[in-house]
């Protein structure tokens, strides 16, 4: 645990779809708890965009969903070779 594995995988994929789609956006969220979750989505790069309370129903509980998002400019600003 806390190798970098998971950070550097969400790099490559981004990376893939950024270059093999034509997407400007790519976004991503998670359950307001799980902080491992936000820190991985922060060191890849993705913006915070906002939390929507009690937005998905699971295990019998509303959660607090947060959202982040990263645009092709933002990624290719970082990572033109």
């Amino acid at each position: 645990m806390g190798n970098g594995y998971i950070v550097e995988s969400a790099k490559k994929l981004i990376d893939f779809v950024f270059k093999h789609y034509p997407v400007e956006r790519i976004q991503s969220r998670c359950v307001q708890e799980n902080i491992a979750s936000h820190r991985v989505l922060e060191k890849i790069q993705m913006k915070y965009e906002g939390t929507l309370e009690s937005s998905m129903y699971y295990r019998n509980r509303f959660w607090d969903m947060q959202y982040f998002r990263i645009l092709r400019s933002e990624w290719d600003r970082e990572h033109i070779s």
